[in-house]
């Protein structure tokens, strides 16, 4: 039995679907104590970022071939959607977060600034390497979110299962940034060196 559109992008289903990945997916992982135990997760994150990269390297010259156009390129354009840009730059800057208290974890503290060093040099390629590809493949009309682009004429299955794995990297994001938060709370309510138990 086929669902239709009127059922499926209804608020109810949003509300049903969102719920179903907090309860089933979320709510388990915000339970971890420790960055340690996501080592293993966070590796699907980077496959899908790199996965995503890839199919806007291959998709990329279809796109150009459609939108671009020498007589309509502007190279610079200001306008009160700069203050857009700023949000998306401190969300970038956000997703640092998780370095402090997975250097605080660390055993061999010599290695951390490397480490630092690594995790912003990644994050930068990826920011810069996949807003670029976007970039060029829509330009003017490059949405907030690249993967929502308009389909090419042949299809996009591709695009349509990165956007899957988008949906599972949020999915981990939100778990691993409950980490730091639970360590503020717990150094402001009992010691830096309190350890959680299950039931706090």
């Amino acid at each position: 039995m086929a669902l239709s559109a009127d059922i499926v992008y209804s608020v109810e289903a949003s509300i049903f679907i969102t719920l179903g990945i907090g309860l089933v997916v979320i709510a388990p992982l915000t339970s971890v104590k420790e960055m340690s135990a996501f080592r293993y997760v966070s590796l699907l994150s980077l496959g899908s970022l790199c996965y995503i990269l890839v199919i806007l390297i291959i998709e990329l010259p279809a796109y150009a071939r459609l939108n671009f156009s020498p007589e309509r390129l502007n190279f610079a354009t200001v306008n009160w959607g700069i203050l857009q840009c700023f949000a998306i730059a401190f969300f970038a800057f956000q997703c640092h977060v998780e370095v402090v208290p997975i250097v605080d974890e660390m055993t061999d503290k010599s290695s951390s600034n490397t480490m630092i060093y690594r995790s912003v040099a990644t994050n930068i390629f990826f920011f810069l390497s996949i807003g670029m590809c976007g970039y060029f493949s829509t330009y003017e009309t490059t949405g907030q979110v690249v993967i929502e682009r308009q389909g090419l004429p042949s299809g996009n299955t591709l695009m349509t299962l990165g956007k899957v794995m988008i949906i599972m990297v949020l999915c981990i994001a939100y778990p691993i940034n409950t980490v730091p938060m639970k360590g503020i709370v717990t150094q402001k309510l009992y010691s830096k060196r309190h350890q959680l138990t299950k039931r706090q």
